[in-house]
This record gives structure tokens, sequence and C-alpha cells, in this order.
């Protein structure tokens, strides 16, 4: 006679006890602490490779602009610096635009105030935005070395061949529009600051860096290391890589506002 197997209601059934439940959510909290760095760490080198990309774009649409006119950079704003009038004036970015044909490459992906409100200013007509895109572009120019202020607030852009080293002389960087106590606001700025003035024959300069004060936007001279404490910046030659604020300021006492005797063949932003 066959007997009937026991159902399963009537069999034990496994089941965890407390103290492994809680060793199962020990491990998992464990590796989420571990692992959620590393995803963040792995998100932030995704941004910083899109904007490192940028910075290359922007590099040869600069070297475009510069073989279309006559081998000299063009003026940080055309035709003076006073002239903040979309109707008047136009911003370095859009002297470019034609050879680039994209915005979006003036906002880095790790600047959180690179947004359409922001960066508009409150424009409403499309020639005036893009005039706002530009002088919060997150790419800031070297325009004390590049193209240097005249007295009559006009600029006199520099020749390539002026230029003596094309690979060691910095033309953009990472850059900040203001900051809100010692976090960076506003955006980015369309000019960067030179830590020292020698050699440069601008009639306008900002001082130099405040590399003493966390609260000032010029604290590296308009620069900000939003990358893992290093800034993405683009050479005159075109290649761009990510450096950190030491080698930037290399070659110059940033609190003297002087080369560092022996050591100006490392001071990037001059034309070499």
């Amino acid at each position: 006679m066959l007997r009937s197997r026991p159902s399963l209601a009537r069999r034990g059934s496994p089941a965890f006890t407390l103290i492994e439940l809680l060793v199962v959510i020990a491990i998992i909290a464990i590796l989420a602490a571990i692992l959620f760095p590393v995803f963040a760490q792995a998100r932030e080198k995704a941004r910083t490779t899109s904007c490192l990309s940028n910075f290359k774009q922007m590099g040869t649409g600069i070297m475009m602009y510069v073989q279309d006119y006559d081998e000299a950079f063009m003026p940080m704003h055309s035709p003076k610096y006073g002239d903040f009038d979309y109707k008047v004036g136009k911003a370095w970015p859009q002297l470019v635009q034609p050879y680039v044909k994209n915005w979006q490459i003036h906002r880095c992906p790790s600047d959180p105030n690179a947004n359409d409100t922001v960066l508009s200013d409150g424009a409403t007509i499309q020639a005036e935005k893009e005039f706002n895109w530009a002088l919060r572009t997150d790419l800031g120019y070297a325009f004390s070395y590049l193209s240097p202020f005249v007295r009559d607030a006009s600029f006199a852009p520099k020749s390539l061949a002026a230029v003596g080293s094309p690979a060691a002389t910095l033309m953009l960087a990472d850059s900040i529009w203001d900051k809100n106590g010692t976090a960076p606001a506003g955006g980015g700025n369309w000019f960067i600051e030179a830590p020292c003035y020698a050699g440069s024959s601008s009639y306008y300069w900002f001082g130099g860096w405040d590399i003493d004060n966390a609260t000032n936007w010029l604290q590296f001279g308009g620069i900000y290391p939003r990358h893992t404490q290093s800034a993405n910046v683009a050479f005159v030659d075109g290649h761009a890589k990510a450096l950190r604020i030491g080698d930037i300021v290399a070659g110059c006492d940033a609190r003297k506002k002087t080369l560092i005797p022996g050591k100006q063949q490392d001071y990037i932003w001059d034309l070499n």
C-alpha cells in the first residue's frame, strides 16, 4: 500500500534567524560603503572626460579662427571691453562659434551652475542669450598674454608666431564666475587671470591670484579645480589635459606676484 507524501504545510520550511538577517544587512551596508564612492568617482571621471573633449573641440575651433584671421588670436571682446551690449559687442566665444557650432561645449558637466537659468541671466532674445552664455562659458581665456588690453579698452591679439612654445603655453582653463562662500556660483567665466604679470603687455590686470582667500573668485585667478582637485586646460597647440593648481601656477610665486628665479621656464602663461 502506497503511503501519501506529507504536504509542504506539514513539513518544516527553513527560515533565516534574526542573527543571519543582521549579518546579511551588515555585509550589504559594507559593500555599499565601498562601492558608492567608486561609482561616484567613475561618474566624475566620465564628466571630466566629457569636459576635456569640450576643451579639445574649442582648442581646434580657436586654431581654425587663428588661421582665418592672419594667424592672430581672437580679442577677448570686440570691439571694446566696455561695450557690454549684445547689439554692439561680441565676447570671444561668439567669435569662435562659427567654427565650433555648439554652445553646449561651453558647459562643464561637473558645473551644477551651468544651466539655462543661470547662463541666460534673464535674457529672452536669442542674440542676448548667446552673449550672456559667452560671458559665462566654463572655458576661461588667458587673455593677458594672448590678447592683452591696450589703453583705449580694446585688445591687441598676439600672433601665433609670437608664441615660442605653443605646446607649453596656456590658452584655456576651467573657470568660475563668482563664489558663494567657498563654493563656485554663477556658472563659468569667459576669462582667467594670470598669477604673475611678468611678460604680459596687458594694460589692465586684476592683480593676480588671491591664493589665500578661499571666498574670492580670484583665489586661483578665476580657475576652479572642479575635477577631483584638478582643472581641465587647453594649450595653444590645441591639446588638452587636466592639471592641478600647483602645475598651473608653476614658476610663479602667487603671493609675491613674481616669477621664481630659476623656475621661469615652468611658467605656462607667457608666450615663451
